[in-house]
């Protein structure tokens, strides 16, 4: 009778114990429980958004929900090195083989450092892994081609130009500025003309129709963005002179 209960003692401890074990493989792990590995983070940062990718990656584990797919990735990313005001991004899945992450990180500023880390989610708990930097683009001055003059009049001509670089963000005004003097500006003219609306890639044009007759001008096409103001090279012309018939 004794060995039969020795013997029962044991099959129930054994039976306890692989339950126990299952119980445990079953159930939501906390992710400091696993090793993670985690890429080093390429960025493709530009003026006003950067793209990030990376791999996540689970090494070993203790719980067979935990894996790579089941875990939710997100970029904590501030302007701040102390991570106050951090704002979390979600990042796209992988969508093939590859197991690369994306991030893309928009309306930033310009010529700014910015501090990120990679947070990893699954049901139980989250953490933190790495503290990257990247540096977005700075914003220049627009760039214009050369101002076309043509159909000159006596009081008129018609100014063709166009903005061939937007120095890194959208352009907010462009146009023309004339007057008297070498390489007019906006502020020192003798007459100017904005556009806010249309394309500044393609060409615009203006006609201003109170110049003077046989009067050497100086043109130049501008066009400004959120930081510069950028001007074509200077263009001179010379109206048609009134002559008595």
């Amino acid at each position: 009778t004794n060995s039969l209960f020795s013997a029962m003692k044991k099959h129930l401890f054994l039976f306890l114990t692989l339950l126990l074990s299952f119980a445990a493989c079953t159930r939501d792990t906390d992710i400091d429980a696993a090793v993670i590995d985690i890429d080093e983070p390429t960025v493709n940062p530009s003026y006003k958004y950067a793209f990030i990718y990376f791999s996540v990656k689970v090494l070993s584990q203790y719980s067979r929900d935990l894996t790579s797919e089941s875990l939710s990735v997100k970029i904590l990313y501030t302007a701040n090195s102390d991570f106050e005001d951090g704002t979390v991004m979600s990042v796209t899945a992988p969508s093939d083989a590859s197991g690369m992450f994306v991030a893309i990180l928009e309306d930033l500023d310009d010529a700014t450092r910015y501090y990120y880390k990679v947070v990893v989610f699954n049901n139980v708990s989250s953490a933190e892994y790495g503290t990257y930097e990247f540096s977005t683009l700075s914003t220049t001055s627009p760039t214009l081609g050369d101002v076309s003059v043509s159909q000159i009049g006596y009081n008129h001509a018609l100014f063709t130009g166009a903005c061939t670089d937007n120095g890194g963000t959208d352009i907010t005004e462009y146009g023309f500025c004339w007057g008297l003097s070498a390489n007019p500006t906006v502020e020192a003219c003798l007459g100017s003309v904005a556009f806010s609306s249309g394309s500044s890639s393609t060409s615009f044009s203006h006609t201003p129709d109170n110049l003077t007759g046989g009067t050497t001008y100086h043109v130049r096409a501008f066009a400004r963005n959120s930081k510069h103001i950028g001007y074509s090279s200077d263009r001179v012309f010379v109206t048609v002179s009134y002559s008595n018939p």
